[in-house]
C-alpha cells in the first residue's frame, strides 16, 4: 500500500521503533547507574536516543558524564535504544518511554529505526550522513545527543558524523521523525 491514502501522508512511526526487518541486530545491555548519597546522577535512556558503551560493558545516554561514563564520540557510540512495550508508570502523559538506570536496555547495533530529528528542515536526502550533536554550546534548542543533518546545527553547537549511519528514506513526518539505518555493526 502506498504511503499516501486519500491525500494523507502517513507518519513514519513511533520514536525508537525498529522500522525494517529481518536484518537487525539488537543487544541487551545494562544502563549504568552512579549514585551520589543515594541519588541517581545519570539520566535514564529514552527510546530512540543514542547510547555510548562504557568500559564495564554498560551503556549510558550519549552525552551523559560521570566516573566510568564514556565520552560522546563516534568511537564510543553503541547504537540506539530500541522501543519496547512497557507498562506505563505515568498515566495520562504522552511521554516517550525510557530505560531506567540498572535495567536492561535493548540497543540496535545494526539495522533501521525511527528517531527524532532536532532540526526544523523541510528535506533530507535519502542515503545522506547522520550527525549527532557532541557540543551544544550556548544554543538553547540543541542538546548533546540530538540527531541532526548538518555539522553546525545551531549557533556555536557542533555535531559529529556517526560512521555508517545514514538517513534511509529522506522523508520527515509531521512529528519530525525520520528513519535511519546503521549500515555496519557498531561497538560490539
Amino acid at each position: 500500500m502506498p504511503g499516501k491514502v486519500v491525500g494523507k501522508s502517513l507518519n513514519l512511526g513511533f520514536i525508537g521503533n525498529v522500522s525494517r526487518n529481518p536484518m537487525n541486530m539488537i543487544i541487551a545491555r545494562t544502563v549504568m547507574s552512579i549514585l551520589d548519597a543515594g541519588v541517581e546522577t545519570l539520566q535514564p535512556i529514552p527510546f530512540g536516543k543514542a547510547t555510548v558503551l562504557n568500559v564495564d560493558g554498560t551503556v549510558s545516554l550519549f552525552g551523559d558524564s560521570g566516573a566510568g561514563v564514556s565520552l560522546p564520540t563516534d568511537a564510543n557510540f553503541a547504537g540506539f535504544a530500541v522501543a519496547e512495550v512497557k507498562q506505563a508508570t505515568i498515566f495520562g502523559t504522552n511521554q516517550v518511554g525510557e530505560y531506567p538506570n540498572t535495567h536492561k536496555c535493548d540497543v540496535l547495533q545494526f539495522g533501521s529505526l525511527t528517531v527524532a530529528l532536532n532540526e526544523t528542515v523541510t528535506s533530507i536526502d535519502a542515503g545522506s550522513q547522520v550527525y549527532i550533536v557532541d557540543n551544544a554550546g550556548t544554543a538553547i534548542d540543541v542538546f548533546v545527543g540530538d540527531i541532526v543533518k548538518a555539522v553546525a546545527p545551531s549557533g556555536d553547537s557542533t555535531a559529529i558524523a556517526l560512521t555508517g549511519v545514514k538517513f534511509k528514506t529522506g522523508k520527515i513526518d509531521a512529528n519530525n521523525v525520520v528513519e535511519i539505518t546503521l549500515e555496519s555493526r557498531v561497538n560490539v
